[in-house]
């Protein structure tokens, strides 16, 4: 594979990269190079961590990375997730959201590997790390990265001290997990934190990752789906993505077709009107990516079936008044139950797993 075709890609299906000058030299240094992408420990997996993340992490594999799947225990616990109980986390953890990742994508590549914090927390090395990035940096600087957090900027007179260790512990992570990262992934919001890794990286004589951020999915009420948002997080950008703590706004990736189209039936979606429209989103960001052509079936009195070779032609005869919202609704029902088929036919099978949810009262 020659790097013009690893490049495009690394770079497919991607909000920015930070920055493609770099990712030449790593590959020149490198012959797999290691990238991570860091997740909290919470509820079901929803579009964009079940669908959209796996595509690309299995992008990066098959363009020469050995990715890691960072299961992020302890993060999870100073966040607040499933009430900062570290045995649950871990729990919910092993029983149910390593195997939803690998049903929904992760499993069975040679490159694909899972690490928990916690695999870290115990190597006086990586505190020593940690300590060194918070040295680097303000405590400005620091309290500006807590919305990765999915907390608001003015929360600090509320939040708990802890919080505070969540920044350095991410930066020291790209830094220690198998000696140091060549790229780390993430949604938008995981930018500020992002950029302190390269930002402080000379300071430390690491190497700067280079950076690969994915869109947030906007939620069915029309804010984004939420892959932090759970009861204790404050605002912000918990109110900006799909979220897990407010399930009539998110698709999860074990949901029955039945399921789909009650929650597509009733979700954000004005006529004409490409802004801010949830299911103008799911077909930009997952039909036309992963599906391909677009067949709206419609009866002849309604203008009959009609094909879309490109989500801008899609686009363009929504805003007309060509598309009406009910029929790109229906026909978004078709394409995530087509991709969301093996996670749901595996948990169909395994509903101890679902059940365990419940028992630590996290619900659909």
């Amino acid at each position: 594979m020659t790097f013009e075709e690893k490049l495009s890609l690394i770079t497919r299906n991607t909000e920015e990269v930070i920055n493609t000058e770099e990712l030449e030299k790593i590959f020149n240094e490198h012959t797999h190079p290691k990238a991570y992408v860091g997740l909290e420990i919470s509820g079901f997996l929803h579009l964009g961590t079940g669908i959209i993340l796996p595509k690309k992490l299995n992008d990066l594999h098959d363009a020469g990375f050995e990715v890691i799947v960072f299961l992020a225990d302890w993060h999870s616990m100073i966040n607040n997730k499933l009430g900062g109980d570290l045995n649950a986390i871990q729990e919910i953890g092993r029983e149910y959201f390593q195997d939803a990742l690998k049903i929904a994508g992760l499993g069975g590549k040679k490159r694909i590997k899972f690490l928990w914090s916690s695999e870290l927390t115990n190597d006086s090395n990586y505190w020593k790390e940690v300590i060194q990035v918070a040295k680097s940096t303000t405590m400005q600087r620091m309290i500006r990265c807590l919305p990765i957090m999915g907390r608001e900027d003015n929360v600090q007179n509320e939040m708990e001290a802890a919080f505070l260790f969540y920044p350095p512990m991410q930066c020291a992570d790209i830094f220690q997990i198998e000696g140091g990262l060549q790229m780390a992934t993430g949604g938008m919001d995981q930018r500020r934190i992002h950029m302190l890794a390269r930002e402080v990286a000379p300071k430390l004589n690491r190497e700067k990752p280079v950076i690969l951020h994915t869109p947030l999915l906007m939620g069915l009420k029309g804010a984004k789906m939420d892959a932090h948002a759970s009861g204790d997080d404050l605002g912000g950008l918990a109110e900006a993505k799909m979220s897990k703590s407010d399930p009539s706004s998110a698709i999860f990736t074990h949901e029955t077709p039945k399921s789909i189209k009650t929650k597509l039936k009733k979700a954000h979606c004005p006529e004409k009107v490409v802004e801010n429209n949830p299911i103008i989103e799911i077909a930009k960001l997952i039909h036309f990516p992963f599906v391909g052509n677009l067949k709206i079936e419609r009866k002849p009195k309604f203008g009959g079936d009609i094909v879309f070779k490109s989500f801008e032609k899609m686009s363009q005869a929504f805003t007309k008044g060509e598309l009406h919202p009910l029929d790109l609704k229906f026909a978004m029902v078709d394409t995530l139950s087509e991709l969301m088929e093996p996670s749901r036919t595996y948990f169909e099978t395994h509903i101890e797993k679902i059940e365990l949810m419940s028992k630590y009262k996290i619900s659909k």
